[in-house]
């Protein structure tokens, strides 16, 4: 008999954490509970912007500081992200 896994509302939520993107309408630390029209076309144009999604009931305090500090794989690809944004 398989046990049925049921999600709380709270573990559906994720966040996300990069740039924000006004094309889109997409900006930083935008909570979303499935993802609307603009952020599956956001997703589309620039893939990299999956790896910046989180569950909201993630270890958010460290990859926040994570994006912050120089060489971490969150900050690398913030920052590539926003370089193919166009930003500095």
């Amino acid at each position: 008999m398989s046990k049925k896994i049921v999600k709380t509302q709270e573990e559906s939520k994720v966040i996300y954490l990069g740039p924000t993107i006004k094309e889109f309408g997409l900006p930083n630390g935008s909570i979303y509970d499935g993802f609307t029209n603009n952020v599956k076309v956001a997703l589309e144009k620039y893939p990299k912007l999956k790896n910046l999604i989180f569950p909201v009931n993630s270890n958010l305090g460290n990859i926040k500081a994570n994006l912050l500090k120089s060489g971490t794989k969150e900050s690398i690809l913030f920052n590539s992200l926003k370089k193919e944004l166009g930003g500095k």
